[in-house]
């Protein structure tokens, strides 16, 4: 189902509790800081990765994927690795609803995750062929943002 929430569009794509990923995408942005271990391990929740990441000093300057998801309203978050898996695994279903509403479908690349692996890495997932792995924190990718209720 498409929602609105805080004047942002998503798609609910859990139930419960229920979740919704945002039908608006980032460019291309980098993870963060490359060389640097910042605790936002969580790999099945993106909200407490936002959170560790919100506590860094000058974290707008250097978190640009965690950024633009802020930018999109309170508690609008970079979804982990997990939740960015269970997006995956809903595709084809939330591409038939966004594209019914004329709204920008997922695009067959790599998504970040909010999900660090190491000091220089964090997890991605390919949305082409839903392979899963991890990248340097200074390349770039798309990000979608999610929403928990």
């Amino acid at each position: 189902d498409l929602v609105t929430i805080n004047g942002v569009q998503g798609i609910v794509f859990q139930t419960s509790p229920v979740k919704i990923v945002s039908v608006v995408e980032s460019e291309l942005l980098k993870w963060g800081e490359y060389g640097v271990v910042t605790d936002a391990t969580n790999s099945s929740s993106g909200l407490k990765n936002m959170n560790t990441i919100k506590n860094i000093s000058n974290w707008t300057s250097q978190y640009l994927a965690f950024k633009w998801c802020a930018s999109l309203g309170s508690n609008w978050y970079l979804p982990a690795y997990k939740e960015l898996l269970t997006i995956y695994d809903q595709l084809t279903t939330l591409n038939k609803t966004i594209s019914a509403n004329e709204l920008v479908t997922f695009k067959s690349t790599y998504y970040w995750s909010s999900t660090e692996n190491s000091n220089n890495n964090a997890y991605v997932v390919d949305f082409a062929h839903g392979n899963t792995g991890f990248s340097y924190k200074y390349n770039t990718y798309r990000v979608r943002a999610v929403y928990a209720m």
